[in-house]
Formats: C-alpha cells, structure tokens, sequence
C-alpha cells in the first residue's frame, strides 16, 4: 500500500494511524512478513508498525502475542 502513495499521501495515511492508536508494538520481528502483507507501515520514531485498520491491528497483535508465549 505504502509504495502506491505520493509523499504526501503517505505522510497523511501515517498520520490518521497514528491518530487511530494503530500502532502494533512487541516484538515483531518474527511476524515482520505477515505484518507487511497486512498493509503494515514501520514507523521508526515510533519503533513499532502502524496498521491500516483496527482488525488487522487485532489480528497481528494476536500472532505477536503468540510469538512471545515461545
């Protein structure tokens, strides 16, 4: 989704997920995959992805916490 946005389009859809509290924190890294196929966004100031919708935030935050029971 990212690459398909102008700069400033980008900037903008940062910001209303931002916004929205879409921000998926944890440790990702094993899910970094499933995180990007979900349209997640890495946000470095905030050192976490921010997701497209609160479902997909959902989803992720379960295969996150999935990842941390191991």
């Amino acid at each position: 989704m990212a690459g398909d946005l102008s700069k400033e389009e980008f900037v903008t859809e940062c910001k209303r997920r931002r916004d929205e509290g879409l921000l998926l924190k944890g440790n990702t890294y094993p899910v970094r995959d499933d995180v990007k196929e979900s349209g997640g966004i890495w946000d470095r100031k905030e050192k976490g992805w921010l997701m497209p919708d609160k479902e997909s935030l959902e989803r992720m935050e379960t295969l996150v916490s999935k990842q941390e029971e191991f």
